[in-house]
């Protein structure tokens, strides 16, 4: 696109930002008058002067204060951390104490699901491969949705949701692809020979192996849903300044947290087999965390209300998932679902496998403010199956789509940029379906003050595909157009092959058509000042945790 003078276009001006609300609420976890527990390799085990070598052992001294109505907090000495850690509250316990489990040096006390593989040996049969002996005896886990959404034929839903693998590999910190069978093997990967009982690993070019550190993951040894650390049934937990990862568990999270009042905060979650970070519950808060490398979710969970997003980072997830072909249901820099009354502030998710954001599923009343999301190979923001939404400064550039809702009603984006997808930027599904007795077509859409254009080779800016999969759900089979009910405020729209909507009814219209509706809804039509527009809003500064 060409270079463009930033004085021609009045529209933008709404693009020289101040900066988003710095403001930090409080999470509402009442942090004083906690009993201190020291936590530390070649700490003793004392529960008089509350001391314990292992993490484990601290969760475990620190529960029975909590559960008495006591707070606890772990203080983490720096170090690596390789073990699991498993703890719930009774059914009938009404209040509990705070727990906090902080690192005492953030970003320096890592829980680790790998151990340190030595004695590797070179492969007769493997040219280039070393192997080493594997007797945990995991077998592939069944795909969750396989079941639910597979349809009749096996083998056709056997390719569309195939079996996840927890196998990890890292060799000096960097991540090896999993072969799914001998032949598949190149540099910078392994394969597991379950008959044979052992791992056969290709290098990258030019490691010396007996000297490199190779780690494998060998924790949670259970086959899904287990964890790092899991707090199952809980309430009132801070974790601060911890890193999760290599966490063997290819469905769930390395931490995964279900209950309520949980804040997490300056922690990191890294190259793990699923899930990074995995919540649900009420009163949610997860500040400057970053969820990266990860094999299916950067961050997964929701089913609760009141959540605050602040300073996220989230990059190169779902990678392990899409190696094995799966690009359907779950996989996202962040997905959520029934999550109720929830807030993003400043986020950037960036070169994920699959959508950046995905808010799917009765993810009502949300307030999203600061979200640059780019170059993910699913949409920017997927809103889904929700209603009620506002969403200010975005940029999505660079991702399959811009932003896709598959039945997303009441939704209002301000002061943003959607350009350069692959397209369309603007993606609308209608249904027609009922869930939880209601209709969420995509209907009553506002655009203020936002861009939207695409490059030469992008589909349509808009494309409002009715009916998409006309279901009766509920005894209902309404469906409703988008553009009839789309409003637009000071905005513009480009497209330098003329590709500009698609309406209801599966025409696409032609650039004169669209022109009538871009101008009869009072927008403009011009390329002029969208790279400078995209470069203020990629500039969205979010804090990243301790190390990252």
């Amino acid at each position: 696109m060409r270079a463009i003078g930033i004085q021609s276009l009045s529209l933008i001006s709404f693009l020289i930002l101040a900066s988003v609300s710095r403001a930090e609420p409080e999470s509402g976890i009442n942090e004083q008058d906690l009993k201190l527990i020291h936590v530390g390799q070649g700490l003793p085990l004392n529960p008089i002067k509350r001391t314990a070598p292992t993490l484990r052992q601290g969760v475990e001294m620190a529960t029975k204060l909590t559960v008495a109505g006591q707070g606890a907090k772990i203080l983490l000495s720096p170090g690596i951390y390789r073990e699991q850690v498993t703890f719930d509250y009774p059914e009938s316990l009404k209040t509990a104490g705070t727990l906090v489990i902080e690192a005492s040096q953030a970003g320096a006390s890592t829980i680790t699901g790998a151990d340190v593989f030595t004695g590797w040996t070179p492969s007769t049969q493997y040219p280039g491969s070393f192997e080493h002996a594997w007797n945990l005896g995991w077998v592939p886990v069944k795909n969750p949705w396989r079941d639910q959404f597979g349809g009749g034929d096996p083998a056709a839903a056997m390719k569309r949701f195939p079996d996840f693998l927890k196998e990890l590999f890292l060799v000096n910190g960097r991540l090896l692809k999993q072969a799914v069978s001998a032949d598949k093997l190149i540099s910078g990967s392994f394969w597991i020979d379950r008959p044979g009982k052992k791992v056969v690993l290709m290098p990258f070019s030019g490691t010396a192996i007996q000297t490199a550190l190779v780690e494998g993951a060998v924790r949670p040894p259970e086959t899904q849903y287990f964890s790092l650390l899991k707090g199952y049934k809980v309430r009132n937990i801070v974790l601060r300044g911890l890193v999760f990862t290599c966490a063997a568990e290819p469905v769930g999270g390395a931490c995964t947290l279900v209950g309520r009042d949980f804040l997490v905060e300056n922690c990191r979650f890294e190259k793990n087999a699923g899930i990074g970070l995995d919540v649900s519950g009420d009163n949610v808060t997860v500040r400057q965390v970053s969820a990266c490398d990860n094999g299916h979710i950067g961050i997964g969970g929701g089913s609760g209300t009141n959540w605050l997003l602040e300073d996220v980072t989230l990059r190169n997830n779902a990678w392990k998932v899409h190696d094995l072909g799966y690009s359907d249901w779950s996989q996202a820099g962040i997905k959520l679902g029934d999550c109720n009354h929830l807030t993003i502030r400043r986020l950037r998710s960036e070169n994920n496998k699959s959508h950046g954001v995905w808010l799917d599923c009765w993810c009502h009343d949300t307030q999203v403010d600061g979200v640059v999301s780019q170059g993910n190979q699913g949409a920017g923001i997927d809103y889904e199956i929700s209603k009620n939404v506002v969403a200010r400064r975005l940029l999505l550039t660079g991702n399959k789509y811009g932003w896709f809702s598959y039945d997303g009603q009441n939704v209002r984006i301000e002061d943003s940029v959607i350009a350069d997808n692959d397209g369309p930027q603007i993606y609308t599904q209608n249904t027609g379906r009922r869930n939880q007795g209601e209709n969420f077509d995509c209907v009553h859409w506002m655009l203020a003050n936002t861009y939207v254009a695409a490059k030469p080779g992008n589909r349509h800016l808009l494309w409002d595909e009715f009916p998409h999969s006309p279901q009766k759900i509920d005894g209902s089979k309404t469906m409703a157009a988008l553009l009839p009910s789309l409003y637009l405020e000071n905005c513009c729209f480009y497209h330098p092959e003329g590709d500009g909507f698609r309406a209801g009814d599966g025409r696409n219209l032609t650039l004169a058509e669209t022109l009538s509706i871009v101008t009869g809804k009072g927008a403009l039509w011009s390329s002029t000042g969208l790279e400078w527009a995209v470069a203020r809003l990629n500039s969205l500064e979010v804090k990243t945790p301790s190390g990252y």
